[in-house]
């Protein structure tokens, strides 16, 4: 039996952890991550019967439920759930000890797997792709569809390795970095009748309004509605959309209005598509994030992909300074 440390636990939950067989901590730990029996079973490559069998052990181990059913799955109790981040980070430490990090970005065919929305992926993979081509000629970059109701579980189980969200991660055993900072501004067609002058919150409310709405789910609000909700005012809402180019598309060819990322705008803006005017009232910042598992943060290939997102924002900063 492999013996393991760990050091944030009370005393008496350490020493039964570490006595405990590691295959039973490794099912302790993939419950954990999947809130599902069999989900967890199956990645283990387990029947579900042989994980329940564990649990039970477990839950006799350490004199604890560990686990709840709810409708869709189990939830930790207290104790699983103050158990688990040093377990985790144990487990994954052990499993890095075990390969070899070796990592040459010059001849490297590593594929990257990043989720995004079409917004970041718009305005940074240029920038992204041309910094990675320079210093890492045959990595690759895969990207997907950011949902961020699947991201924790998509990072923990390694079907990607990044993600770019305004999302904070749930799961502590995530790592998070900002990127950068962003601002709401109202924005519509080329010559908009309602965006001559900054507008009032009178029109901002009468205008009719385009809704990017990524979940696609009823309950979307921005911050500003909420604001707006607590004066009992609301924006005119006619259109929900899942992607924030086809809102630029959609203002070009109507007399919508939408809240919509300054840099967005910005970049459209440019092109002489959209123009646009500060918020009739204000809205908080909000921040684009980095994500990533924290057993690859000492590994060579993340340190160096994180180094080419930052060098790409740098440049895309540049870039949008330069107009």
């Amino acid at each position: 039996m492999i013996t393991i440390y760990l050091v944030g636990i009370k005393n008496m939950d350490r020493k039964r952890v570490e006595r405990m067989d590691l295959n039973l901590l490794q099912i302790f730990d993939q419950v954990m991550i999947e809130r599902h029996v069999t989900r967890a079973a199956e990645s283990l490559g387990l029947t579900q019967s042989a994980v329940s069998n564990a649990i039970v052990k477990l839950r006799d181990e350490l004199q604890d439920t560990l686990f709840v059913k709810v409708p869709k799955g189990v939830e930790p109790t207290p104790k699983a759930s103050a158990l688990w981040p040093d377990v985790h980070t144990a487990l994954a430490q052990l499993k890095k000890s075990m390969r070899i990090n070796v990592f040459d970005p010059h001849t490297s065919k590593t594929e990257f797997r990043v989720s995004m929305t079409d917004l970041s992926a718009s305005l940074l993979t240029p920038f992204l792709y041309k910094s990675m081509q320079k210093n890492g000629p045959s990595t690759k970059l895969f990207l997907v569809q950011d949902d961020s109701e699947l991201t924790d579980g998509r990072l923990s189980r390694s079907e990607i390795d990044f993600a770019i969200s305004v999302q904070d991660p749930k799961m502590s055993t995530l790592e998070c970095r900002t990127l950068w900072k962003e601002n709401y501004v109202v924005a519509g067609r080329k010559d908009h009748p309602f965006l001559q002058k900054k507008i009032s919150l009178k029109k901002f409310c009468e205008a009719e309004h385009l809704v990017i709405n990524p979940s696609g789910t009823g309950s979307y609000r921005l911050p500003i509605d909420l604001a707006l909700k607590e004066m009992n005012m609301a924006r005119n809402i006619k259109l929900n959309v899942n992607q924030f180019l086809v809102a630029t598309r959609m203002l070009r060819t109507s007399d919508l209005l939408a809240v919509l990322p300054s840099r967005l705008v910005n970049d459209a803006f440019r092109q002489n598509w959209l123009t646009w005017q500060p918020l009739p009232i204000e809205s908080p910042e909000f921040s684009v994030k980095l994500i990533y598992h924290r057993r690859n943060s000492a590994s060579a290939s993340t340190l160096w992909f994180v180094d080419q997102v930052f060098d790409a924002i740098e440049k895309m900063n540049d870039d949008l300074m330069s107009d």
